[in-house]
């Protein structure tokens, strides 16, 4: 576990990042149901980012799993169709 404390400046630059995530998750979800498709979103809180990031002694550039998007299908044709 890091021992480095988290300053203001960091916090504001993770909820940068989340934020432009979010922004792009807004585009995508809006996409996805003009294409038909109900869509689900999320983003990391800030708080999960720094417990991962303090947890895993990693760098925010090696996170993969920030943001997603999620649509249920009913079968796998619809699942191909969507892919």
């Amino acid at each position: 576990m890091s021992s480095d404390p988290i300053t203001e400046p960091d916090l504001q630059e993770l909820a940068s990042v989340a934020s432009a995530y979010q922004s792009a998750l807004d585009q995508t979800k809006l996409h996805l149901s003009q294409l038909g498709y109900s869509a689900t979103t999320r983003v990391k809180t800030t708080g999960t980012l720094v417990e991962k990031l303090q947890r895993e002694s990693t760098r925010l550039s090696q996170i993969q799993d920030l943001a997603g998007a999620r649509i249920v299908v009913v079968n796998r044709a619809e699942q191909d169709d969507a892919v």
